[in-house]
């Protein structure tokens, strides 16, 4: 398990930082990772839609401090995606509440966007796993 300081360090290595009044901040890979003065840390998954953020607790928190913010972050845009897939075949795409054209063009962005993450985080592995 990574220390907040080691998340932090390794997360923002490659990546520019935004400053808010207190914290520090970054976006990528659909998560929002914010540092405070304090040294907390907090992580959002920024996929979730609407105007809104999810705060990332518990287990899924944990994923993030023992695998590093690559591989986590891609993990988890995965599943939202996944999950946004499977809601969206169950629910509205087949009721008619949204056009069949409209139906077709957002699943198939949402199959697309997975299939970037997926390779992006085999490459990683892959990377990984030859050191």
């Amino acid at each position: 398990m990574k220390s907040k300081e080691e998340f932090w360090n390794e997360a923002t290595s490659r990546r520019g930082l935004f400053n808010g009044i207190d914290h520090e901040y970054f976006i990528d890979n659909g998560c929002k990772v914010e540092k405070y003065t304090d040294g907390s840390i907090v992580i959002y998954n920024t996929m979730v839609g609407g105007d809104f953020y999810r705060v990332v607790k518990g287990e899924e928190r944990e994923h993030f401090f023992r695998r590093g913010f690559e591989v986590a972050s891609l993990n988890m845009a995965i599943w939202t995606i996944d999950e946004k897939l499977r809601v969206s075949n169950g629910t509205k795409f087949h009721t008619g509440y949204v056009e069949p054209e409209k139906n077709k063009r957002v699943l198939n962005e949402y199959k697309q966007m997975r299939w970037k993450y997926c390779e992006k985080l085999n490459s990683i592995l892959t990377h990984a796993d030859t050191n």
